[in-house]
């Protein structure tokens, strides 16, 4: 499932920025490079339909999204959603799920 191969290469990127590994550029680079590459693949989906399955939202698309909070919160600012402008409304319908406004915080202001 992509949705956890963003949030693994997502990890990779981040974990060398705030110290938790050993920093080393090419990685990072290369993560960002995986994180974007994985991100694609949804883009490229969801230019026609607005979930992940089908055309409703399910339990996929709430445990993907789950899994990018953290990606939206510290990695992905405006600058990178703006190339990947369907993959960000996906993110945001689903983040205003009631059930998903209940429990997670809100991670950033839609430009």
């Amino acid at each position: 499932m992509e949705c956890v191969a963003i949030a693994l290469h997502g990890a990779s990127w981040v974990r060398p920025l705030v110290s938790y590994t050993p920093y080393n550029k090419d990685e990072v680079l290369k993560a960002q490079h995986d994180t974007a590459q994985a991100i694609q693949i949804f883009e490229d989906n969801l230019r026609d339909r607005k979930d992940l399955i089908r055309y409703r939202l399910t339990l996929a698309d709430i445990m993907c999204a789950s899994l990018l909070t953290f990606g939206f919160a510290k990695i992905f600012d405006r600058e990178w959603r703006k190339g990947f402008p369907y993959f960000t409304e996906w993110y945001l319908v689903v983040m205003h799920l009631p059930i998903m406004k209940a429990v997670v915080p809100e991670t950033f202001k839609a430009p």
